[in-house]
């Protein structure tokens, strides 16, 4: 995970790194320490540097679920084309969204919450269809996302993100964690970021590169910067205390399934409601 950070070429403490696969991953380098039951920290790559870990079983991962029970058919058909299924379902993801559209929580194989939570479509309607689905679970793996973030806000000063992962695949998945986070989010031109950073590492060791600076000036880029759209984000964050309220009121249905379960939650201290 700290090759990919270096691989986007985030080595300060004000840059987001985010993986969007089968972990939600989301990292921040700093030079000190700090600790938080909401995130783990190791070393980093210097001496008296820290990586910054919030991270979760609950991202794309819930996205791939749900195509497969929904999209068989286009994913036969890109499949069949040798193209990406986005390029097939693409009309499916352009609504704009209204405020009684339905959540999800993208629990489906963990949660960042001690209790056993589980995944749940909220606010279904008769009107609504796949297509609605499919955007409330792409929203929550987004959000599950912003949780971790919101977190390590709380001790960084996080100003931009650069992300791999389900979340580049495509302009507009990058466009809605632009919105969601509330900052600029970066594409990188690399496709296997953590490849690229362990061979910048390598590179320093064997002195291809002066400094790990000096690797990431040189060798990572970036493809496309998406910028947040300040309408959207407001309504975003207005569905992400909704999307929140929701975890809080379901915990105690959660630990009641597990005896035993301690109640607390790893992400249970109080987060900044904005990221900037």
């Amino acid at each position: 995970m700290t090759a990919s950070a270096v691989g986007l070429g985030n080595l300060e403490s004000d840059a987001l790194s985010i993986t969007a696969g089968t972990f939600s991953i989301n990292e921040v380098l700093s030079p000190t320490l700090v600790v938080d039951p909401r995130w783990a920290a190791r070393a980093g790559l210097k001496l008296g540097q820290w990586m910054n870990m919030a991270i979760s079983p609950a991202s794309s991962n819930n996205v791939a679920w749900f195509l497969q029970q929904a999209y068989q058919p286009e994913l036969a058909q890109a499949e069949h084309l040798g193209v990406s299924v986005w390029s097939i379902i693409d009309r499916d993801l352009t609504g704009d969204g209204a405020i009684d559209d339905p959540l999800f929580h993208p629990f489906l194989y963990g949660s960042p919450y001690d209790e056993p939570a589980s995944a749940g479509f909220f606010g279904l309607r008769s009107w609504h269809d796949r297509a609605h689905m499919l955007r409330a679970v792409i929203e929550g793996a987004v959000f599950n996302h912003r949780t971790h973030a919101l977190a390590l806000a709380s001790a960084f000063p996080l100003k931009s993100a650069r992300i791999a992962g389900g979340g580049s695949s495509t302009p507009r998945l990058a466009q809605l964690f632009a919105d969601v986070l509330g900052m600029p989010v970066d594409i990188p031109e690399a496709k296997e970021v953590g490849a690229l950073g362990a061979a910048i590492a390598a590179g320093v060791g064997v002195g291809a590169f002066a400094t790990l600076e000096d690797g990431v000036a040189r060798a990572c880029r970036v493809a496309a910067r998406y910028e947040c759209d300040v309408g959207r984000h407001a309504a975003f964050c207005e569905r992400y205390e909704r999307y929140a309220a929701l975890i809080d009121c379901l915990r105690g249905f959660w630990r009641g399934k597990s005896a035993g379960a301690s109640g607390r939650s790893a992400v249970e201290a109080p987060v900044p409601s904005r990221l900037s």
